[in-house]
């Protein structure tokens, strides 16, 4: 198919029209494609009425009225079944007393999507099933009910306060997964490791005045302190201190919270707590970390504060030792 610009336009084959286009098949055309040239359209409306209105064509017979009954039928016993499951699955998955909301199986669960996850072998970690999700979420986010619903759940203050106390339910309950000796060991695992997946796309956020007002409680009673241990974007010197103090202290601890405050690299068996300050972030802010090092003092921290430089791995064993 071609544009061609001429003084004298050549007729259309299709309408008789002027054509402006010439196709594969040496045929001019007004439409890039015939399919849309409105002589064609009438052709062809004009041979489906025929074959509808034609007594003995296929669509008029009873074999092909009774399997499109029978597939109709089909379809909506699917639907009806479809729809009974997800209801029911609401009902599981609202009910606190249902198996879905047990400890045992959220540890179950938990277990095998780790095992799936680091299996690189699996459907799960291939690229056409990354694709496929991805296309799934947003073809999701574009039918307006569920969006609707979204906005309703994001504006909604009752609803929040729901996810809000369930949340806090779950996190308080000391035999949940979450209050488990293994799950904080992988979580300090994950948090100490500069290289893993979750400090690169973990976040966390907190946007609405509303919801500070909710929870001011829980974070001034040690709420700040594990709020900032989820911290996931520290500084690049920051990072390099904190493999240094690894070195000679393998059981160091990055970004470690302790009362309402997150210290930068942290040796809790021997309370020794090691900040770097840097001066576009800690400019004007001396007050600030004065106090908050004294706080920490007097329940018997130790503290190194380094200002705008990282020290050698011998300075850096000389004032732990001497400190």
């Amino acid at each position: 198919m071609s544009r061609f610009k001429r003084r004298r336009l050549q007729p259309c084959d299709y309408c008789g029209g002027n054509a402006y286009y010439r196709l594969k098949n040496d045929k001019y055309c007004c439409e890039i494609h015939h399919s849309k040239c409105p002589g064609m359209k009438k052709k062809n409306s004009v041979g489906l009425k025929k074959v509808w209105n034609d007594q003995n064509s296929i669509f008029n017979s009873n074999e092909y009225r009774t399997k499109l009954s029978e597939s109709l039928l089909v379809a909506q016993n699917k639907f009806e079944t479809n729809k009974k499951r997800s209801d029911s699955l609401k009902g599981a998955w609202q009910d606190p007393n249902s198996t879905f909301n047990s400890n045992e199986y959220r540890r179950k669960k938990s277990r095998t999507m780790k095992e799936l996850r680091s299996d690189p072998n699996n459907i799960y970690n291939s690229d056409e099933h990354k694709k496929n999700m991805s296309k799934s979420v947003k073809t999701a986010f574009q039918n307006p009910d569920i969006k609707q619903r979204h906005l309703e759940s994001v504006s909604n203050p009752k609803a929040r306060l729901e996810n809000s106390k369930r949340i806090k339910a779950i996190w308080d309950d000391l035999d949940s997964v979450y209050n488990s000796d293994e799950f904080k060991l992988n979580r300090l695992k994950r948090q100490t490791n500069p290289e893993s997946n979750w400090r690169k796309n973990h976040k966390r956020s907190v946007n609405a005045s509303g919801f500070r007002r909710i929870h001011s409680e829980r974070m001034l009673n040690g709420g700040a302190a594990r709020a900032n241990s989820f911290v996931q974007n520290p500084s690049k010197s920051q990072v390099l201190l904190f493999e240094k103090v690894r070195k000679i202290y393998p059981d160091a601890v990055l970004n470690y919270p302790v009362l309402n405050f997150s210290i930068d690299v942290a040796i809790p068996q021997e309370n020794i707590a090691i900040e770097y300050d840097g001066s576009y972030w800690h400019q004007g802010r001396k007050e600030e970390d004065a106090k908050r090092q004294k706080e920490l003092e007097n329940i018997g921290w130790k503290f190194l504060r380094y200002v705008d430089y990282v020290p050698k791995t011998d300075i850096l064993k000389n004032d732990l030792h001497h400190i």
